[in-house]
């Protein structure tokens, strides 16, 4: 083999392994937790911006933003089914607190597609 085989070689090699990096999940420009109570906009919260935050609409939700994803970790209603949800990452995911009327939405970056109908 000559040398310029050696360069034909490992251009195929990466060429090849390209698309392997679509499959790596990673931060969409962008994209932020927008949390609502009684269906109006109380924040926008970066998720390339790490924080805590403290709502007392209708009850206290504590929010958290970290390495891109966004829960809530405490809240003072009956169930505490929305603290029960955990992380959300990726467009359109949601976190609802119902007695409290809270939601918190993933928008901006591309959402994942549950099926394709034609």
């Amino acid at each position: 083999m000559k040398k310029g085989d050696f360069v034909i070689l490992a251009l195929c090699a990466i060429l090849g392994l390209l698309p392997l990096t679509m499959l790596i999940p990673g931060k969409a420009a962008g994209q932020t937790a927008v949390v609502k109570a009684a269906g109006k906009v109380v924040a926008t919260l970066p998720l390339n911006q790490d924080g805590e935050f403290v709502f007392d609409e209708n009850g206290t939700n504590v929010v958290i933003v970290r390495d891109g994803k966004v829960c809530i970790t405490e809240a003072d209603c009956p169930d505490e089914t929305c603290v029960k949800m955990g992380w959300v990452s990726k467009a359109g995911d949601t976190i609802v607190c119902l007695p409290h009327r809270l939601t918190v939405t993933i928008e901006g970056g591309e959402a994942d597609s549950d099926a394709v109908t034609r």
